[in-house]
């Protein structure tokens, strides 16, 4: 049993279950509202390459910010380490599968349908702030952790906008959630989490 009373078996099923209502939600709109996703380009490797290179990078970024002796940084580390010890018991596979299991439903549901949508009805920048604004609120842990994740969500929207490719972002997501929890489940030093409380 974790410290928050909850069984390591339960907290991968529960991020799962939240996972696929996500997945559930933003396809039930895609449908319901006739927008377009732009799943994938003609070159699907292209769009996974461009999503690993932009996920390296954007984690690089990270690692830099939570390392540094900044607030911001002592934020984001207690938030990792709350986040590590909620996470602690589960496995290299559940680390896998959750990652992509965040970055397909989420993106589906914040980029595919929210942002697609929400541009249809007004602007794409009106889109693109509003799906950012919604990702950052449902991720949020702190006002300093609710700005990060706001920032991402924007950095996510603007790439999808550009590279009309929901695969890339999806590919980016799901890869830099992968090297943010190995790292912090298995690598903690790394993030200076010892510095965390």
């Amino acid at each position: 049993m974790s410290g928050t009373g909850i069984y390591p078996r339960d907290i991968f099923r529960l991020i799962l279950l939240l996972e696929l209502v996500a997945l559930v939600v933003g396809l039930v709109g895609v449908f319901v509202s006739g927008v377009q996703v732009y799943w994938w380009r003609e070159s699907v490797y292209g769009d996974t390459l461009t999503g690993l290179i932009f996920a390296t990078v954007s984690f690089l970024l990270v690692l830099w910010l939570i390392r540094s002796n900044s607030h911001i940084g002592g934020v984001l580390r207690r938030h990792c380490a709350d986040l590590r010890h909620f996470m602690a018991a589960c496995s290299a596979v559940q680390i896998v599968v959750i990652s992509l299991a965040a970055g397909i439903c989420e993106e589906v549901l914040f980029r595919g349908f929210l942002q697609s949508w929400l541009s249809h009805l007004s602007s794409p920048a009106a889109g693109l702030l509003v799906a950012s604004l919604v990702f950052a609120l449902l991720h949020y842990a702190s006002f300093i952790y609710f700005a990060a994740t706001f920032l991402v969500g924007i950095a996510f929207g603007v790439c999808y906008r550009m590279t009309e490719s929901l695969l890339c972002v999806a590919v980016w997501h799901a890869a830099y959630d992968l090297f943010v929890l190995t790292v912090m489940l298995r690598f903690p030093h790394l993030l200076r989490l010892a510095e965390a409380r």
